[in-house]
């Protein structure tokens, strides 16, 4: 019987096994948990129930490809700059665990992913998936030239929903429009916040955003306001998609959860950025997911 030679940690991190798994590190795939919930949301709302199988199943798999292709170019384009950035350095690319090369490689893969995966949702998901696939690239130059970085990564983020919600009705709705709008608003409000620690970073190297544009009082001012506006927009959108009563129990429960994130925030403190940023945010689209199932499901 063939031995089997166990690889050492240098010759496993050297492996294609290796390398991908340096990937997925970098890219930490669990942060999807953000994200997916919202399409699946919008699924959910769009089908007035469940969806069907090939619907979900391809939701999944283009929002998988969609979200790990844009972080994989982000990662690529901001190399340099993560490099320089004491809250970055130690990321897998600028620290040399991942090459470009690999990163690029990736990247590609996903997109194919995201692609294929609209196109089996319908003509208009897969001609759409084009325009935001380049856009989610143009997101990671806009640092560079305008303050607004933060508010073009919240409408990142709204493609998702909009794009699930296309993939099971295969057109456009103002009921897309207002969930979209609510995502975008929950979205740039944490982004804000997460920029609040390196706002001296860009400010010493002409980054631009909103904390080191206006300031970290107006910074948190904006977030709160965002957040207040998140809850009345998916208020908003329960009254016009006219969900059952345990969808509004959702939004009870996130609003008191963003209540307490922004109390834990006073006075500012950038070492509860990390807390808020992973763990609250996951907790409030999982939250709105679970009881958008429930409304449907008693509907």
């Amino acid at each position: 019987m063939a031995k089997v030679r166990v690889l050492n940690p240098k010759e496993y991190h050297s492996s294609i096994l290796g390398k991908v798994r340096n990937v997925l590190d970098a890219l930490k795939i669990h942060e999807s948990l953000f994200a997916l919930p919202f399409a699946y949301i919008a699924m959910l709302i769009s089908a007035n129930g469940l969806p069907t199988l090939i619907q979900f199943i391809f939701i999944t798999l283009a929002m998988v490809g969609a979200r790990n292709f844009g972080m994989a170019m982000n990662q690529v384009i901001d190399k340099k700059i993560d490099a320089m950035n004491p809250y970055n350095e130690n990321r897998h690319l600028p620290s040399g665990r991942v090459g470009s090369l690999e990163m690029l490689l990736f990247s590609i893969v996903a997109l194919a992913l995201f692609v294929f995966s609209a196109w089996m949702l319908g003509p208009l998901p897969f001609i759409l998936a084009w325009p935001a696939a380049a856009y989610m690239v143009l997101y990671s130059y806009t640092k560079r030239f305008t303050w607004a970085a933060n508010l073009i990564l919240g409408s990142v983020l709204a493609i998702g929903p909009g794009g699930a919600w296309i993939g099971v009705t295969g057109s456009i709705s103002s009921e897309m429009l207002f969930l979209c709008a609510a995502v975008f608003l929950w979205a740039s409000a944490f982004d804000i916040l997460y920029h609040i620690r390196s706002r001296d970073f860009y400010l010493k190297d002409g980054l631009h955003s909103i904390p080191q544009e206006f300031g970290i009082k107006t910074a948190l001012n904006w977030a709160r306001t965002h957040d207040v506006l998140a809850v009345v927009v998916f208020i908003l959108v329960g009254i016009v998609t006219q969900i059952a009563w345990p969808y509004y129990l959702g939004i009870t429960i996130v609003s008191i959860i963003l209540v307490y994130k922004h109390t834990i925030l006073i006075p500012y403190d950038e070492t509860k950025i990390n807390r808020t940023f992973f763990r609250f945010n996951a907790m409030i689209s999982i939250a709105i997911l679970s009881f958008t199932f429930l409304a449907v499901i008693l509907k």
